[in-house]
Formats: C-alpha cells, structure tokens, sequence
C-alpha cells in the first residue's frame, strides 16, 4: 500500500503556539464591521436606485408610456428639487407627503387610465433625479459618511414616493390595465 499513498512516517506531534491579542480582535472585528458598512451601501444602492430603474423602464416599454413618463419624471423631479433641503451629517431630506401628493394628482391628469404606473414612474424616477442627483455637488458639504445615490434603505423617499403614489393615484383611478400593442 505505500507505493500507491505513499509512505507513512509517524513524527512526534508539535504543538504551535498561538498568540493571542486583544488588539488584534478589535482589529478583527473592526474590519468585519468595515465589510458590512461597504455590503450595505452597495444593497442600499441596489434597492434605492438600481431596481426602482428598472422597475420604471420596464413600465415605460411595458404600456408605452413615454412622453407621459418623461413629462412626470421632469415635473416631479423639479418638485422634490425645490423642495429637497441639505442636512448637515445625513444627507438630503425631502418631504414625504409633498412629491407624493403631487405624483398622484399628476398621475391622474396625465392619464387615467395609466395612473398608477405613471405615479411610479414618476415618483421613483423624479425622486432620484430631483433629490439625489440634482443634489450632487451639496453631497461633498454635508459630511455625511456615506454618499450613496438612492440609499437611504428600503423606506427612503424613492420608495415612498413611487409606492405610496401608485396607492393614491389606483385608490383615484381603479382600472384594469391593457398593454400597448
């Protein structure tokens, strides 16, 4: 058997020594913490800005809703800019009730029918642009530790405001659907 495995040689077992710093688990455990931080920014990037797009552009090509979507986004990102305050240590605040209030209505005036999938479309997407990306050059003077576009979490405005309009705008408007042919 030792020609196929090899041979066994049996050697007085060492013991290493290992060395233990307190230290040296506080760094441990600081980096780890430091991993976590960056995974979440990047799933906070993911779920405020990312999905929200192509959850937009899906319903854009889905009920060919173009100029009416870019109408809403422009108008509701105009919205949120104007009233999207810089926060010194946080990041940009934006009202919650404001942009969603008026997607909905906007929602409804644009199109009936089509009124809930505008009021995400335009309260997503006009949220991003208006309060996020409009507001990039204030993101450096605000000392926030993070700058993430679309990230505040699951409940931030972009979420609200694309979800809590589609409620209004179906509670207004209850149709069904047909997709553009």
């Amino acid at each position: 058997m030792s020609t196929i495995h090899g041979t066994s040689e049996f050697r007085p077992a060492t013991a290493r020594r290992q060395h233990y710093s307190p230290l040296e688990a506080y760094w441990n455990a600081f980096r780890e913490w430091r991993k976590r931080k960056r995974l979440r920014a990047t799933l906070d990037d993911l779920s405020g800005a990312v999905i929200p797009t192509l959850m937009s552009a899906y319903l854009v090509l889905r009920y060919q809703l173009w100029p009416r979507a870019a109408i809403a986004v422009a108008v509701i990102a105009f919205i949120v800019h104007s009233t999207a305050t810089p926060v010194a240590g946080i990041g940009i605040a934006v009202p919650v009730f404001v942009p969603v209030v008026a997607t909905a209505i906007l929602a409804l005036v644009l199109s009936r029918e089509y009124a809930a999938p505008l009021a995400y479309i335009g309260g997503s997407m006009g949220t991003l642009i208006g309060a996020d990306i409009l507001n990039l050059d204030k993101i450096g003077s605000l000392g926030a530790p993070i700058a993430s576009i679309g990230g505040a979490g699951t409940f931030d405005g972009i979420f609200l405001t694309g979800i809590l309009a589609v409620l209004l705008a179906g509670l207004a408007s209850p149709s069904r659907l047909r997709p553009a042919s």
